[in-house]
C-alpha cells in the first residue's frame, strides 16, 4: 500500500504513523518519510490494493501542515482539489483519488472509523527547508541579557547560567529581547564578550512556526532551524549537520531529533550569541543562517560593525524595533528567496555593494518612518539637542 505509507528507505525528517483507532492510541506502524520522497514531482504506487483507484501521489510538506494528493494516473495528472472522503466496504478501507487529505504535524487525523475500529494517522517531524524558511532559534531558547556592563564577561556567565544571585544579568528568553539590550556572545577566539542587539527578528510573530532540530548535549538542549549555523566540532556549520558524538562548544552531543517550534531570532552586532535551552548550560552560536553566514562571520566592518542601519539602532533603538516589526520583518520575509539567488550567484566583489544599496533603503525608510511618528522625532530631537550642547562646550 504505497500510497499509504512510504517504503523505509533511510531515516527522514518526517514520520508517518498509522493505527487502527479513533484517538491513535494504540501502537502504530510508522515509517520515515525522507526529504527526496517530500520532494518529489510525483510518487507512482507499483503495487495498489485491489480496492484502491489510487496509482500516483505527491507530498506537499510547508510549515507545520503537510498535504498528500492521491491521483488515479500514475503521472499524477488531473484535479484533486476536492478533500479525501474515505469509507469502509465490504472488502476493507475503500481509498478515493482525485482529491486530497491535508494533515498537521503533529496531530492525529481519522479517516474512516466503524464500530470502534478505524484508519488514523499522524505524521510528526519538519518539513524540509525551503527559500521562504527563515534559520532561526527556537522561541523557547534562551540568552543572557547583561544589566552591569561594567561587570565582567566571565560575571555575566555565573550570573546567568552558575549563580544567578549575581546582578549583573540574568537569563531570559530571547523573545524578550529588543534592540539596545546587550548580551553575553563571543567574540576573536571565541572568548566571552557584550555584544548589542541590533533588531529582534520575530518578536511579534509568536504564531510564526518552523521545523527545528532539537539538539540534547550533555549540558544541556538547544533547538534551532535546520539552516541556523553554530559552532560544531570548532567549525560553523548548520544545525543539520550535527549528529551524535559532535562537540558543541565543547559539549558532546547525546541525542538529535526534528520537531516543531515557534521562532526567534536576535540579530547581534557582532554576528554571535551565547544561547541555551530552557535548561542547562549555554552554547556558541551565530545570528545568522548558512546561506549568509560564511560571508557575514568574516566581514570586519560592513555590513556590521559599521552601518548607517546599525548606527540607527544604536541611537534609536525602540525606534529601530518597532520599524523593523512593522514594515523590515514582511519585506525581508517576502524577498528573501532573492536575497538568497543575488547572494550565491554574485561574484564576491558585488556583495558589499549590494549590502550597502540594502542599507541605504533601510535608512531611508527608518527616516520616513520615525517622521511618522512623534515618539521617533521627539527622539530625534533630543540626540539633535545633546548633539548641539556638546558643540557648545568645545
Amino acid at each position: 500500500m504505497l500510497f499509504l505509507l512510504a517504503p523505509a528507505l533511510a531515516l527522514g525528517a518526517v514520520e508517518q504513523c498509522m493505527y487502527a483507532t479513533a484517538d491513535c492510541s494504540d501502537t502504530p506502524q510508522c515509517y520515515p518519510i525522507t526529504d527526496t520522497d517530500l520532494n518529489l514531482a510525483c510518487v507512482t504506487d507499483d503495487e495498489p490494493e485491489l480496492n484502491s483507484t489510487v496509482r500516483g501521489f505527491n507530498y506537499h510538506c510547508s510549515g507545520t501542515d503537510i498535504d498528500i494528493e492521491y491521483h488515479a494516473k500514475a503521472d499524477c495528472s488531473g484535479s484533486v482539489s476536492a478533500e479525501c472522503k474515505w469509507e469502509m466496504g465490504a472488502d476493507g478501507v475503500e481509498a478515493p483519488s482525485g482529491c486530497h487529505l491535508p494533515f498537521v504535524l503533529g496531530e492525529c487525523k481519522t479517516l474512516v472509523e466503524f464500530m470502534g475500529v478505524g484508519v488514523s494517522f499522524k505524521f510528526t517531524g519538519s518539513c524540509p527547508a525551503s527559500d521562504g524558511d527563515e534559520p532561526c532559534f527556537s522561541r523557547e531558547t534562551e540568552a543572557c541579557r547583561i544589566l552591569d556592563t561594567s561587570a565582567s564577561p566571565s560575571d555575566a556567565l555565573r550570573a546567568c547560567f552558575d549563580e544567578p544571585v549575581s546582578q549583573a544579568a540574568e537569563r531570559v528568553a530571547m523573545a524578550a529581547l529588543v534592540a539596545g539590550d546587550y548580551v553575553l556572545s563571543a567574540g576573536e577566539g571565541l572568548t566571552y564578550e557584550y555584544t548589542r542587539i541590533v533588531v529582534n527578528q520575530h518578536r511579534l510573530a509568536s504564531q510564526k512556526r518552523s521545523g527545528v532540530v532539537k539538539i540534547t548535549h550533555v549540558n544541556g538542549e538547544l533547538s534551532l532551524t535546520p539552516d541556523h549555523v553554530l559552532l560544531v566540532d570548532g567549525e560553523w556549520a548548520a544545525a543539520r549537520t550535527v549528529k551524535v558524538g559532535s562537540s558543541l562548544s565543547g559539549s558532546k552531543v547525546t541525542a538529535v531529533s526534528q520537531g516543531v517550534a515557534g521562532i526567534i531570532n536576535p540579530l547581534t552586532a557582532n554576528g554571535m550569541i551565547i544561547a541555551a535551552g530552557p535548561t542547562g548550560k549555554p552554547l556558541v552560536a551565530s545570528a545568522y543562517p548558512e546561506w549568509i553566514a560564511s560571508y557575514m562571520l568574516n566581514v570586519a566592518v560592513f555590513p556590521l560593525p559599521i552601518s548607517l542601519s546599525n548606527l540607527l539602532t544604536y541611537l534609536f533603538p525602540a525606534t529601530a524595533q518597532a520599524y523593523y516589526d512593522e514594515y523590515l520583518e514582511g519585506v525581508f520575509a517576502d524577498h528573501q528567496s532573492h536575497l538568497r539567488k543575488w547572494q550565491r550567484d554574485l561574484p564576491t566583489l558585488l556583495i558589499a555593494p549590494l549590502f550597502a544599496v540594502v542599507d541605504l533603503l533601510c535608512a531611508a525608510g527608518f527616516v520616513l518612518y520615525a517622521l511618522a511618528c512623534p515618539k521617533a522625532l521627539a527622539a530625534l530631537a533630543a540626540v539633535a539637542v545633546v548633539a548641539r550642547a556638546h558643540r557648545a562646550k568645545a
